[in-house]
This record gives structure tokens, sequence and C-alpha cells, in this order.
């Protein structure tokens, strides 16, 4: 592209977006985390669907899912069993290039990466509440199983500052542990009209909360303050809500619909 033809579409990019700001719209859509939720009023979500059967024979229900950034991993559960079947999948092509075989996990509600240990580490959930294990990322298998001093639902890691959140069971609230699962901090949450908690996903600023009933993300920032619930009002909303996260800033959500179904959501914020 020519330095000439470079600044007209620059001019044309400026106009608009100084156009549509007159309306409050932002039309820049860089990253999910590029959002300034504090002052944001609205968002509007859409999506396209990425995978369309996530599921190995009888584990079928989605439940947690994560990313390295190179590859994306998904728990599926048999709900007769305390197994889940955990696949992978190249993020450029979402071909699946690894299966395990049936890991003990429980109903393994969600998964973080940790980037520190360069392993998955997944939160059990039900029935077994305070335990979470690491898991291979290669090979699939349990290399440590942890008890923690909370019962917990979800998951996510800050590689930053070497420390997770997670959701409280029973609850809507939060609490930060360090990187050995000590409590640092509890918050209390924002009660929604949501009335299923899933997984949860955060970046270096905010935390954020996966709803179902209706579909919904839930944002805070790591001190806790909270930002709004934000309504996944597109064309998956039939769907049950069950992972997200982030990938190059773009976000992914993962619903269950007999087996899992994952898709790249699109958003355009309001201010």
């Amino acid at each position: 592209m020519s330095t000439f033809f470079a600044n007209i579409v620059s001019v044309f990019i400026s106009f608009f977006a100084s156009f549509f700001g007159i309306f409050g719209i932002d039309i820049y859509k860089n990253g999910f985390d590029d959002i300034d939720f504090s002052a944001v009023k609205s968002i509007s979500f859409s999506s396209e669907l990425v995978l369309d059967d996530v599921h190995d024979g009888s584990h079928t229900i989605l439940q947690g899912g994560c990313t390295d950034g190179k590859y994306a991993y998904f728990c599926s559960d048999n709900p007769n069993s305390d197994t889940c079947s955990i696949s992978k999948y190249n993020i450029i092509t979402w071909e699946e290039v690894a299966r395990s075989a049936p890991v003990k996990v429980d109903h393994a509600n969600d998964i973080t990466y940790n980037k520190d240990k360069d392993c998955l580490v997944v939160c059990h959930n039900s029935p077994v509440r305070t335990r979470v294990s690491f898991v291979d990322k290669r090979s699939l298998e349990i290399i440590e199983t942890f008890e923690i001093p909370l019962e917990i639902y979800s998951i996510t890691y800050d590689a930053k500052n070497n420390r997770y959140a997670v959701g409280i069971s029973y609850t809507f609230d939060f609490a930060i542990l360090d990187k050995d699962f000590n409590v640092i901090k509890t918050v209390k949450g924002v009660k929604p009209k949501s009335t299923l908690k899933q997984g949860m996903d955060s970046d270096g600023k905010y935390i954020y909360f996966l709803l179902s009933s209706p579909n919904a993300i839930s944002v805070y920032d790591w001190d806790g303050n909270h930002y709004g619930i934000f309504e996944l009002n597109d064309e998956a909303k039939k769907y049950e809500t069950e992972n997200m996260f982030l990938i190059n800033n773009e976000l992914y959500i993962g619903y269950n619909s007999g087996y899992g179904k994952i898709y790249k959501t699109s958003f355009e914020a309001t201010y």
C-alpha cells in the first residue's frame, strides 16, 4: 500500500470513528480486554461457530475450557462417572490434535492455564469442590492433585502476578489466591438475574465470570470493583454457556447443546 493511499484510508477511518463517536459507539474492535469497562454502557455480541461437536463417546457434556495461546483444551463430562475426556485443538485450524483417556477430574467445571508451571489447572467442582488438579498439557494426564481451603466452581490464573481467582461455591462471591492456593482476600459478588454460574477467565485488568439462564458475562477488576453484567443476546443464546477464554484478545465461548459447541464471539462496545 502506498503512503498516499494509507493516509487516505487513515483519514476515512478517523472520520467514521468521529461520526459514530457522536452516538457513543466505539467502532474500534480491538481486543476484548481493551474495553474500558469503567465507562462502557453496553456491549453487543455476535457469534461465529468454530467447533460443532466436542465430545468423546459417553463423555458428551462440555464443561471447562481454556487456552495456552497455541492450543485450546476442553473437558467433556460423563455424568455417570467421576471422569472427563480432555480434548486439545489447534487454534489456527481448529483440528483436534490430542484426546485423553478418561481423567479423574470429576465434573471439571473449569480449566485454566498456568503459564509459570506450563500446565492445565482443572477445577473439579462437583462432588469434590475443594479439589484442583494439575494436568500435563502434552500427555493430558494428571500430574498432581490438591485440596484447597475453599469450595469453588471456577478458576482462572493471572500469569503476570502468579496468582489465581476462583468463584466460591453456592455464592456469587470470589477469592484471590496466591500461587500455592492460599487465600489472599475474598470479594463480595454482585448477584445477577442469571441463575447458573459457569466458567471464568481473566486478563491483566479484568476478571470475567460466565453465567447462563440467561447467558451473560459479569466483569470485575482484580481489586474487586464490579463493572457490569453484559447479556450474550446473540445467535448462540439458545445454548447453555460453559466456558470462556481469550486468545490474542479475541473472545471464545463454549456452549453445551448435547455436545459441545465453540463460538468465536465478536463485540461492539457503546460508551
